[in-house]
Parts: structure tokens; C-alpha cells; sequence
């Protein structure tokens, strides 16, 4: 099955290569002075640290249907891991709603799963953490052992179904394909369905403050060759929602967008997305980055660096293309592949060079999902994914062209602020640092120590800031 993976990929490219806008973005180097980013309501640029919540809740509710697993349902997470979060640092999660709890009959809403989930994202807000909210899908329906899709939009065509390993193999199966071929052409209007549920969510959730965007739909997989559906139907289904959008709000919260989920693998994507930024800011672009290697549990080697250097170039140039800022939706790298941790590392230092922010997936223990940071009593698993995640960042930033590193040992940022064209002083830059870790700072400007930020106030007499932070005992944090 590897094999024929790796030749139906490389067949997949080639046919790509003979697409203009494919091979401009494949071959491009960002300009960083471009790049869009988040702004907070002080206008401090916001970067994001989180996680996804949670490869639990696509399964845990009852009643248990015919493929043996549960139907979608709410995470286990509560204030507890709330408090947690905010302990490590993460100040955003991707938070999974199923458009089959949403409106589990046609037409008929169900109200009170999403007040719980408002609830839900609300205790977040308690700890000063920001929600995506991912309206999720795998492989479409439950009766295909995914989730997403209520049974009431499958048109499968009678086409037959096979239970197929690797599981992403199941897109393939003739029933799985007819479901999005009907979707996408918005047979028995199923497609208008579904942009009728989007919109009945954004009304439910836009005045709940700290909801940062809403991700619309999880790895769209395409109706015919990939090149045609991204650059018109999917672009057409976005551009859709970007009228609803403008109909209830002006950007807040933000329309998040993904490309078509085999692009996670690092190459381009071929959407089209004419964004009128002077007029609505709100997009958010969300790609996935997953090694297509390690996820065939190769070994991370040096090509693999080559590759997520490559691939962070191309969501940095996209991005600009789009007019948007860039949030990592998705990422993460399977513990069975050796050099699995260099790869997390190059990842996170990748999205510092790209000021970028991310979400790793995800929050779970490894019972529910071999990726996940806690064991089933809840202590920190060994597989090391968490120590890598907690690190020194800027979570707000009081200038622009920022630029910042940390190499597990030392944090480096500089940023311009010339306090001199406010007319009042601007807020603080506040820098994430574990309240435990012992540091040494140096700054230009002031700076102080408070609970896990370090608080830093602009220099007056110059407009390039600066700041340094070396970590001399982490205490065992976190453990």
C-alpha cells in the first residue's frame, strides 16, 4: 500500500507542475514585510500557541450505531485542563463541532449542544484562551468510521464500501467519493444545507468574546482532480461563505479556510481567493502540515527538512496571495517515526521565523489518540510532545516586523515601536515564560516578571526594541 501511495503522490505532482499558479507558489520565497497578521483590539500583533480539542469528542456519545463507535459528541476537557492550558502557555484551541450534532435532522437545529459548547468555549475565556471553532469531518459520515456529516446528507449512490487501511485510504472507496461528488454539486440542495448550518452557527457563537474564528470546514476532500475542484468549487464554496459573513459581522469572528486536506503533505494548493482586505479583513487561512513520510512511519531524515522548509514558504507566500494571516490548523508528527521530536522542533522554530501561529493536534490522552500529551490518569506522557510545545513566545506584540527565536536554552526578539508616533503609550509586549522557569533578561526598554509573562515596556529613546531571555533551571516544568 506504501508504494502505491508514494507513486499515486508523485503522479499527483506531476500533473500539478503543469499548473502555472502550482508552480509560482512551489517555487516562491515570502517576503515577510507582506505578511498579514492578528491584531488584538489594543492593536498589538497576537500570536497563537494551541491545541486541538479533541480526537475524543468525534466518537464518545452514545447511542453506539452499527460501526461500533459513538456518535459526535463534547470533549472531556474541563476548567481543570482549562487551568492547565493556560499553565502551558497555549493561549488558543481548535475546538471540534460536528455539523451532525449541530443539526442532527434536516432543518432542525439542536440549540442545546451548541449553548454547551458556548459554555465550553466560554471556560476557555476564563484562562485567557482564544477558540477556533473547526466545524470537523473525516471521511464524511459515521456509517464510513468517520464522523462529521449527519446520516441525512449521505448520497452514496448504493456504491460499495470497504473498510481500508491506512485509514485516509477509506476517501478513496466508491461511497465515500460519491457522498462529496453529490455534496460538492449540491444534489437534493445539501451543499445550501450546509451554508444555511454555517451561518446558523456564526449567529450562535459571534457574540461570545474570545472566539477567535470559525474554521469552516476540516481537509475538503475534492469532487474530480484536485487542480479544478480547489480553484473552482471550493473556492466558489468560500466565497459563499464570505458573503454570509459580511451579511452578520465585520470579521470578528474570523472565517478560517483550509485547502484540500492532501495538500497537509507540504505542496501547494490551487485555490483561488479574491479577498477585498479594505473592505473585509476576516479571513484566516488554516492549512495542516503532516510529514507524508513520518506518516508512513519513515524515519525524519534530511529531505524531510528540506520539505517543511519548502512547505512553510509556500503557506507564507499563499497567505500573501490571500491577504490573510496564516494559522497552522493542524500539526503534528506520529511517535512511531524515528526523529519524530526533530521534526517538532523544526516545525516550531519554522513557525517562529514565519510568525506564525499553530494548533497541535491534539489534547488527548494516548488512549484516544496516539498523538496525544497525557496518559490515561492524566500525567504527562513520555513521549516528549509536551516539552516541546511549551516554549517561550510573544503572545502580544507592541510594533511591527517582529522577529523572534527560541532554541530551548535562549529567546531572542526585536521589533520596532517608535513610542514617539503614539499619541498615548502603547500597551506592553507580554512574552509567554513558564512562572516556574528561572530566567535572566536583558532589554533595552523595561521589563518585569508577572505570574508566567514577562512584561515589556517599550524603550522611548529607540525604535528598533529588543529583548533576551535565557532559561537557567526549568524546575522540572513541566513534568
Amino acid at each position: 500500500m506504501t508504494t502505491k501511495i508514494v507513486i499515486l503522490a508523485l503522479c499527483l505532482l506531476m500533473l500539478l507542475l503543469c499548473n502555472c499558479a502550482f508552480t509560482r507558489r512551489l517555487m516562491a520565497c515570502p517576503r515577510m514585510s507582506k505578511q498579514k497578521l492578528l491584531f488584538d483590539e489594543t492593536g498589538r500583533i497576537s500570536i497563537y500557541h494551541g491545541v486541538n480539542i479533541s480526537n475524543y469528542s468525534k466518537h464518545c456519545a452514545p447511542p453506539f450505531d452499527s460501526t461500533g463507535r459513538g456518535h459526535a459528541g463534547h470533549p472531556w476537557h474541563g476548567e481543570k485542563e482549562a487551568a492547565d492550558l493556560e499553565s502551558w502557555g497555549f493561549n488558543s484551541v481548535r475546538y471540534l463541532v460536528h455539523w451532525e450534532a449541530i443539526e442532527p435532522e434536516h432543518g432542525r437545529y439542536d440549540d442545546s449542544y451548541i449553548d454547551t459548547v458556548i459554555s465550553k468555549i466560554e471556560s476557555f475565556g476564563r484562562h485567557g484562551i482564544s477558540v477556533i471553532v473547526d466545524v470537523h469531518q473525516d471521511l464524511y459520515a459515521q456509517r464510513y468510521h468517520g464522523n462529521g456529516f449527519p446520516d441525512w446528507v449521505v448520497r452514496d449512490d448504493n456504491k460499495k464500501f470497504k473498510l481500508q487501511e491506512p485509514w485516509a485510504a477509506n476517501y478513496l472507496q466508491p461511497a465515500v467519493r460519491a457522498c462529496f461528488d453529490n455534496f460538492w454539486s449540491n444534489k437534493d440542495g445539501i451543499l445550501d444545507a450546509n451554508i444555511a448550518m454555517v451561518e446558523h452557527l456564526l449567529v450562535k457563537l459571534k457574540a461570545v468574546k474570545n472566539v477567535l474564528a470559525i474554521d469552516v470546514m476540516n481537509e475538503p476532500w475534492p469532487k474530480g482532480w484536485p487542480l479544478t475542484f480547489e480553484r473552482k468549487i471550493l473556492s466558489e464554496y468560500y466565497q459563499r461563505l464570505t458573503i454570509v459573513w459580511l451579511k452578520h459581522n465585520n470579521g470578528s469572528p474570523h472565517l478560517g479556510f483550509e485547502p484540500w486536506m492532501s495538500t497537509s503533505a507540504g505542496y501547494p494548493t490551487n485555490l483561488r481567493m479574491d479577498n477585498d482586505d479594505e473592505h473585509f479583513g476576516g479571513l484566516v487561512y488554516m492549512p495542516h502540515y503532516y510529514d507524508f513520510f513520518c506518516e508512513q512511519d519513515k524515519p525524519y531524515k534530511r529531505f524531510n527538512k528540506w520539505v517543511i522548509k519548502r512547505a512553510f514558504n509556500i503557506r507564507s507566500y499563499e497567505a500573501q496571495e490571500f491577504k490573510c494571516p496564516v494559522i497552522y490548523g493542524e500539526f503534528g508528527f506520529p511517535s512511531a517515526a524515528k526523529g519524530y521530536l526533530s521534526g517538532m522542533k523544526d516545525f516550531l522554530s519554522l513557525a517562529d521565523k514565519h510568525r506564525a501561529s499553530w494548533c497541535y493536534w491534539s489534547y488527548d490522552k494516548i488512549i484516544h489518540n496516539d498523538r496525544g500529551f497525557l496518559n490515561e490518569d492524566g500525567s504527562i506522557a513520555s513521549n516528549g510532545f509536551l516539552l516541546e510545545l511549551v516554549r517561550i513566545y510573544p503572545q502580544k506584540i507592541a510594533g511591527m516586523n517582529p522577529e523572534f527565536k527560541f532554541d530551548g536554552q535562549t529567546f531572542n526578539m526585536t521589533w520596532e515601536c517608535d513610542v514617539g508616533s503614539y499619541t498615548s503609550l502603547p500597551e506592553p509586549t507580554e512574552i509567554y515564560v513558564p512562572s516556574v522557569w528561572e530566567i535572566a533578561l536583558s532589554t533595552g526598554g523595561g521589563a518585569c516578571r508577572v505570574g508566567n509573562k514577562v512584561i515589556v515596556e517599550p524603550d522611548p529613546k529607540n525604535k528598533r526594541q529588543w529583548i533576551k531571555i535565557v532559561v537557567t533551571n526549568r524546575n522540572g516544568f513541566p513534568q
